[in-house]
């Protein structure tokens, strides 16, 4: 995976994340949102960490 992948998939993680957070009523509340939001938020979370274990930032 070059770097312009990786960059371009931790973007597209953390905006699905974003999007879904955005429309949905349990993560827009103080509680720690849905399993959907949660798995979004994990994913984007690993993309960032792998990464960074590619020695970029």
């Amino acid at each position: 995976m070059t770097l312009a992948n990786t960059t371009t998939d931790i973007g597209e993680t953390w905006r699905a994340a974003l999007d879904h957070a955005a429309g949905c009523p349990d993560c827009r509340a103080a509680d720690d949102g849905c399993a959907t939001g949660q798995s979004l938020v994990h994913t984007y979370q690993q993309a960032r960490r792998a990464h960074h274990a590619e020695g970029t930032q």
